[in-house]
């Protein structure tokens, strides 16, 4: 498992760029002139980098569209899906079954789709965070700051656990058409709480690293998401064998029922 997470966390390094672009388009014309949705996506990152951000999300919500045309948002999709496809390779080896390569890398792209509408409707839960807000401050309601975050932190697990669900429901390959039905749902929220812990350590890291040295600190960042990355699809994949797990011992349960079952006592003979 520690090898598939090493090459899966290459390939979606290397897939990141355009994954975060396509995401960074819808982003960028949801937020942009609500300050305090993107202060909350940039709260972890040092000042600068977040003027830096605020400027340049602006610009690319100003932009007509025209300037990225339709081969080249193909291209970006395509690259970004050759992360995704290398953990549907991982699922293949994990389950120990195979699929054809033209199947995996079209789940792949409608996967790319998926977390790009993943990234708009988490763009929409922030708006409407600010929206709430906005209304409850007219109405004269103050809202202490421990209930937001708290309902934010809780949408975002619902987002993110709904996200992973529909990742190991499209990923994961089935064993038979008639063993069809795979849970799901224990591997998910495992992999959820893990990222949960994994996501407040990045911030928690990204934070430390200060406005010092550009250099630095963009050494610093490179190496950090590097490692989260392999954590976060280890987290992944530790989901999957959780998921395989309970459906073995699920058939096996279901397998014994069976033999074990009292048998009706005969009649005596009279």
């Amino acid at each position: 498992m520690l090898g598939l997470a090493a090459e899966v966390a290459f390939w979606l390094f290397l897939s990141l760029l355009p994954l975060v672009a396509v995401a960074g388009l819808i982003a960028a014309k949801l937020t942009v002139g609500h300050d305090a949705a993107v202060g909350s996506w940039l709260g972890a990152v040092p000042p600068s980098t977040r003027a830096l951000v605020r400027r340049e999300l602006a610009q690319l919500a100003a932009s007509s569209g025209r300037t990225v045309g339709p081969v080249g948002t193909l291209i970006f999709v395509w690259l970004a899906s050759s992360g995704i496809h290398s953990l549907f390779d991982a699922f293949d080896a994990m389950t120990n079954r195979e699929r054809s390569w033209t199947r995996k890398r079209v789940t792949a792209l409608g996967s790319c789709v998926l977390l790009a509408l993943g990234g708009a409707a988490l763009a929409l839960l922030m708006r409407g965070v600010v929206w709430t807000r906005a209304l409850l401050d007219l109405a004269d309601t103050p809202v202490p700051e421990t209930i937001g975050a708290a309902a934010r932190l809780a949408a975002g697990g619902v987002l993110v656990l709904a996200v992973v669900a529909s990742l190991y429901a499209i990923g994961i390959p089935k064993p038979s058409w008639r063993g069809r039905v795979l849970p799901i749902l224990p591997g998910a929220v495992l992999a959820t709480l893990l990222q949960a812990v994994l996501a407040f350590g990045y911030s928690l890291v990204i934070r430390m690293t200060g406005d010092g040295s550009a250099y630095l600190a963009g050494l610093a960042t490179i190496g950090v998401t590097m490692t989260v990355v392999y954590l976060a699809v280890l987290s992944i994949l530790l989901g999957v064998a959780v998921n395989e797990w309970w459906r073995i011992w699920r058939r096996a349960r279901r397998s014994v029922a069976p033999a074990t079952a009292p048998t009706a006592p005969t009649a005596r003979a009279a």
